[in-house]
């Protein structure tokens, strides 16, 4: 289990890295997110959430 942040309500979340609920890949980064709605907006427009930390 890890700790991640949402990228989208910045909201803290576990995941469970081996079977993750809610993930999206872009540009080499994996990224978590707190609801399907957060997921889908950073699907629907992954370029202006993307963040490098």
């Amino acid at each position: 289990m890890a700790i991640c942040k949402c990228t989208i309500c910045g909201y803290d979340i576990e995941v469970d890295e081996t079977n993750p609920q809610l993930k999206s890949e872009y540009m080499g980064f994996i990224y978590f997110f707190y609801t399907p709605e957060c997921k889908h907006i950073f699907d629907t427009s992954p370029v202006s959430h993307a963040a490098v930390c």
